[in-house]
């Protein structure tokens, strides 16, 4: 078994498709949407608009920043990458006196804003959130060569959060336990986004036996909890956040995580290691995801000391813990040797642990 530092997730092969992303401000409230990594109760926009000092010039001065600065999230507004990006950026702006506008680049799980960050060739001045090591595996699966991935080693700043993978019934559903959906999976309906769900599944076939009768895929975790909560499928499997909302309200009841670390966000929520739930072996490398950051691969030394160190200033601010706190969602800090040496990790050993082609 091949080690890596944070998460092992995987995506589905599809085509890759050059679409324009849409530019939006900080502030953008009241979106709607959800990737992979999702997060659906629409934390989004955090109100405080795009903000900065308005001279484009950021920290006053220096010579990094020389421009206004832009956050790529490769998915669509008011997914979980999209909530994150935002509170990142506005609290960005207050703590190095910057101008930041998020934009969205969604597709081809997120190869699509990817390209956009390789190849704008602004010089440091361009961040894109993506997932560890989800960004790899999908290069690797769609088999892409409009751009080059290897342009981004070095390029990582940091890594900012993880993110567990969870399983929710709906609440007519009388199964209690991973081991009763394994004992009934001839009948069970499963729901995912698929890529990361897509290699859950694999490794669950293969180290427990699950293979439900019948997997549906959906265009994101909310979708797949809204299909489980409609009774369209049993269960439902995405990131933790997806269902925050539909959980909040009783349409649908979280059955266990794959991570034997359990819930950042729901209390009392068992893990497919308990005992109750039949003690079965986790598999955190894939079950949880490193959420991370990437600047333009021709970006100076200058310019990825000063985005790590104001990435630094944001995780460990007091505004992001008071957020992480009223939000339940996870907060961290790994700074560039180690998210870099996940990236190459991810790069250069995911094909020893998964079967790509069986995905």
């Amino acid at each position: 078994m091949h080690v890596y530092y944070f998460a092992v997730v995987t995506m589905q092969r599809r085509t890759f498709v050059k679409v324009a992303g849409g530019a939006s401000m900080i502030g953008l409230a009241g979106c709607t949407g959800d990737d992979d990594d999702g997060n659906e109760n629409g934390n989004g926009g955090n109100g405080n608009g795009n903000g900065g000092n308005g001279n484009g010039n950021g920290n006053g001065g220096d010579s990094f920043p020389s421009e206004d600065l832009r956050f790529v999230v490769p998915y669509s507004a008011g997914g979980g990458s999209d909530t994150y990006a935002r509170q990142i950026a506005s609290v960005l702006q207050e703590v190095r006196d910057v101008t930041i506008t998020v934009e969205n680049h969604e597709g081809s799980g997120g190869m699509i804003g990817t390209n956009e960050l390789v190849g704008a060739g602004r010089n440091g001045h361009d961040i894109l959130t993506h997932n560890l090591p989800t960004i790899a595996l999908e290069y690797l699966q769609q088999d892409i060569d409009i751009f080059d991935i290897d342009d981004l080693r070095g390029a990582a700043i940091a890594t900012y959060a993880t993110t567990p993978r969870m399983t929710v019934k709906n609440p007519d559903l009388d199964i209690d336990t991973y081991e009763e959906l394994i004992e009934r999976q001839d009948e069970i309906a499963y729901g995912t986004p698929g890529g990361t769900e897509l290699g859950i599944l694999q490794i669950a076939r293969e180290l427990h036996g699950f293979e439900p009768a019948t997997h549906v895929q959906y265009d994101g975790g909310n979708p797949a909890g809204q299909a489980a909560a409609s009774g369209e499928v049993d269960v439902a499997s995405a990131p933790e956040g997806s269902f925050q909302g539909a959980v909040g309200s009783g349409d649908i009841e979280p059955l266990f995580t794959w991570s034997s670390q359990g819930s950042n966000i729901f209390d009392g929520v068992p893990t497919i290691a308990d005992e109750e739930q039949g003690g079965f072996e986790p598999f955190d490398w894939l079950s949880e995801t490193g959420r991370a950051l990437w600047t333009n691969p021709e970006a100076s030394e200058e310019a990825l000391e000063w985005w790590e160190s104001a990435i630094e200033d944001v995780m460990t601010s007091d505004q992001m813990q008071e957020w992480s706190d009223e939000t339940g969602q996870n907060i961290q800090f790994d700074g560039r040797e180690t998210t870099n040496a996940s990236f190459v990790d991810a790069l250069e050993g995911l094909e020893e642990d998964l079967d790509l082609e069986d995905l």
